[in-house]
């Protein structure tokens, strides 16, 4: 039974053809995408397992795509790019990859990384169903929450929300008052084998607190435990729902 799918998006067709061999002859199955364009049909139309990037397109940036991509999967992105500079990398991390490769790489390393965040994926998957079938929707204050349908409305208004961002806040809701370090926080959502920085975490946090805290700048939900990292705090018109959300 061949492996998963793999979309390699790269417009150079040696690069494009070099990964294919390399995953092909492990098994995978692979797509080929040299532009912006071809790369959002056929994620749309074949649904791929993981999607190899490269940072610099003819028609796009790199990290636009991976933006507009997490708009339609969940799939793990790998950024594959010359680029070693670290700002690069945590831009490829907030933009909504889960990892990067830099060029140029040995094929046992581009095989560790997909089998990796591959493996990642799947016991996410699964942690998440298994933590959400008894309960697919959650109400904490202003925020209405469907895991279900992985969907974020504030009053009547539905909130984009990144994947990361969904995660870190299901993470805050499922676990009300615990404190968790920045560390913490990137080893369960982006997993131990990534390239990690903790900024990343700040910049995710600051973002979701724009989404949904009525004043970002003096957060009520998303606390800040100084020297330690971050808590999420049940609304008091919400204490009584402590159980329920535990």
């Amino acid at each position: 039974m061949p492996k998963s799918k793999i979309l390699i998006i790269d417009d150079d067709p040696r690069i494009n053809d070099f990964i294919s061999i390399v995953l092909k002859k492990d098994g995978y199955q692979t797509l080929a995408a040299y532009d912006a364009q071809t790369a959002l049909l056929q994620v749309k139309s074949e649904a791929p397992d993981l999607i190899l990037l490269d940072v610099i397109l003819p028609d796009a940036s790199g990290m636009d795509l991976c933006q507009q991509l997490r708009e339609h999967t969940f799939a793990p992105i790998i950024f594959v790019s010359g680029r070693a500079d670290d700002e690069d990398k945590i831009k490829g991390l907030l933009a909504g990859g889960d990892d990067y490769l830099t060029k140029p790489f040995n094929p046992g390393e581009l095989l560790a990384r997909v089998e990796a965040n591959l493996r990642r994926a799947s016991l996410q998957t699964k942690t998440y169903f298994t933590n959400t079938a008894s309960e697919d929707y959650k109400e904490v204050a202003h925020l209405h929450i469907d895991f279900k349908n992985h969907t974020l409305y504030i009053d009547d208004n539905l909130v984009s929300l990144s994947v990361k961002e969904f995660a870190i806040l299901k993470l805050f809701l499922d676990n009300p008052g615990k404190v968790f370090s920045m560390e913490d926080i990137y080893q369960t959502i982006w997993g131990h084998e990534s390239y990690g920085d903790t900024r990343v975490i700040m910049v995710h946090i600051s973002n979701l607190r724009k989404k949904i805290e009525e004043d970002p700048d003096n957060p009520l939900m998303i606390t800040t435990v100084r020297g330690v990292g971050y808590k999420f705090v049940l609304p008091k018109q919400d204490s009584s729902k402590q159980n329920d959300i535990e």
